[in-house]
């Protein structure tokens, strides 16, 4: 029961009623920290490393509070009000973890055949513009792909981009491996 758990401080008599899904989702958006200020403190010139985590550690949460929110979102429909209990706490994890996994699948999947396709099509070497819009494109395949799937399109992107970055890079050429930005 919620009764009471918000009040209107300006009239102590108004009392506000949220539903258990208003509120988990509620909870689900403001996860989510941003950290773009911290990233304005770092300068990346100085600190690379220490830019990459933080903005790394952003992205990864913005992503996390994003599938907590689909996740929260899928099991309570705005319209019921079912108590929260037990079976719905497993529901909401199975559905975060099966949104997660299937979204590090597309990810993987999507850079993998990014560097089979380079590896096998060396004609692809010829051309640096080729190798950066195919390189780009396999990113933009793995988020849309998730997307549309409704997976989470940022962690398919963060890790596809991981494993060109891992896979793909010995199949560019110097041209290609600058361009990109693979280090």
């Amino acid at each position: 029961n919620n009764q009471g758990l918000i009040r209107d401080f300006s009239d102590q008599e108004d009392i506000v009623s949220l539903s258990t899904s208003t509120i988990l989702i509620y909870s689900a958006t403001i996860c989510a920290t941003d950290s773009v200020a911290a990233l304005t403190m770092i300068k990346p010139g100085e600190y690379p490393k220490l830019f990459s985590i933080v903005f790394g550690e952003g992205m990864i949460n913005d992503a996390v509070a994003i599938i907590l929110f689909r996740s929260v979102e899928v099991i309570f429909d705005e319209k019921s009000h079912e108590p929260f209990n037990a079976e719905k706490a497993k529901e909401i994890l199975l559905s975060f973890i099966g949104n997660l996994f299937y979204s590090f699948l597309i990810g993987v999947g999507s850079g993998l055949l990014c560097a089979f396709i380079f590896k096998k099509a060396r004609f692809l070497m010829n051309n640096v513009v080729a190798e950066v819009m195919l390189s780009f494109f396999f990113g933009l395949f793995a988020y849309s792909f998730a997307e549309f799937c409704e997976y989470s399109g940022v962690i398919a992107v963060f890790i596809c981009g991981i494993t060109m970055g891992h896979y793909n890079f010995y199949n560019l050429s110097t041209n290609g491996k600058i361009s990109t930005g693979y280090k």
